[in-house]
């Protein structure tokens, strides 16, 4: 079987997946189309991989809203068309390109291809534009295949129209093996990592990694540290890692501060994020809306705690087995909530469950596409 991916930019975390996908024995060619290496708060380097081919082509990408932190991107890449019809691919599995999409849908529904949907959009329904719904509702029934990585997003496809029985849940996956290996050498070094980072051994630490975006809620995550610190007169450190258009707002507001410790770490690569989260207590992570949070995937390898709202479907997707979890509704999260997973953190449980790795994410793919 032949297939093209097609999507707006490759993460680092979605190569160990593509190259699983080109080599499982059902594939006989994998490429990866692609418009950008690039999108506001977030850089990737490319990367060669020898089991897939990549094309990146030419078109028109439109901002609205702020730049660095968009309403929405608006791609248009037509030559990316042409291609398909020149190569006439098995199967064409769809991701976020915006425009191409639906110009990509109206040909080869008309030759013949097959399509996925690889659809990840965590918000309500009457979240969504009117017209984009009513578009989204229209070509969105010319696919085949529907994949999304948990209920909210599938949910948004049924009220566009999708018969549930048709949209396959297939969670995310980071590369396992490789922030295990970082693991297991860092933790017979957490005491000395705490000393070289600068951490006190009586310190609670939280910590933070994403975009410094407003639909993160740092803010509002700082100004609830500060009051659980406060409240319960204790030491609470607050590890930020990661940059946007928030970062002088937090800056500002953590200079201020006389109840919260803090460190901040604008960019951080694989082997320095795995030291993070060896050292620290606790993932936080209070978002509105959060389609998946690859984090939780990482902070589960680490036998990190996690304390998330219930609009991050990772969390969601793992709270019943992650004993280490705590889960609750965005509106309701106090200082009390933190100070009780304070202490669920401290405890010691024998046997944690892991995260889907990429091969298992492939393998699922495949047998819903094949």
């Amino acid at each position: 079987m032949r297939v093209i991916i097609i999507t707006n930019m490759i993460p680092p975390y979605r190569d160990p997946l593509f190259e699983e996908i080109a080599k499982n024995k059902l594939i006989n060619k994998l490429s990866v189309f692609t418009c950008k290496e690039n999108e506001p708060n977030r850089k990737w380097i490319d990367k060669k991989n020898y089991y897939y081919e990549v094309k990146k082509f030419q078109g028109v990408s439109i901002i609205i809203g702020n730049k660095l932190n968009p309403y929405k991107i608006l791609h248009l890449y037509p030559s990316m068309i042409l291609n398909i019809m020149l190569e006439k691919p098995d199967h064409i599995i769809l991701g976020d390109i915006s425009l191409t999409t639906y110009l990509i849908l109206s040909i080869v529904k008309l030759i013949g291809i097959k399509t996925t949907l690889w659809y990840e959009d965590s918000r309500e329904i009457q979240e969504v534009n009117k017209i984009s719904k009513y578009i989204k509702s229209f070509f969105y029934k010319f696919i085949n295949n529907y994949i999304t990585p948990s209920a909210s997003s599938k949910k948004q496809l049924v009220n566009m129209g999708i018969k549930s029985r048709r949209i396959e849940i297939i969670p995310n996956a980071v590369e396992n093996s490789k922030f295990l290996k970082l693991y297991k050498k860092n933790k017979l070094n957490k005491i000395k990592l705490k000393k070289t980072y600068k951490i006190e051994s009586n310190i609670f630490c939280f910590t933070y990694i994403g975009q410094l975006i407003k639909r993160k809620r740092i803010l509002e995550t700082i100004n609830l540290l500060t009051k659980t610190a406060k409240k319960n007169n204790i030491k609470i450190l607050f590890i930020i890692a990661g940059q946007g258009d928030l970062s002088e707002e937090i800056n500002e507001l953590l200079i201020k501060n006389k109840f919260l410790d803090y460190k901040i770490f604008p960019y951080l690569n694989e082997k320095k994020l795995s030291e993070i989260y060896t050292i620290s207590d606790s993932l936080i992570l209070l978002s509105r809306n959060e389609p998946w949070g690859m984090v939780i995937n990482e902070a589960m390898i680490h036998n990190l705690a996690f304390l998330t709202t219930d609009k991050v479907e990772a969390a969601n997707y793992y709270k019943s087995e992650y004993k280490k979890s705590t889960v609750i509704n965005y509106k309701d999260i106090t200082e009390e909530t933190i100070y009780q997973h304070m202490k669920l953190s401290k405890k010691r449980f024998t046997k944690l469950t892991k995260p889907i790795d990429p091969k298992g994410m492939a393998d699922k793919f495949i047998e819903k596409i094949k």
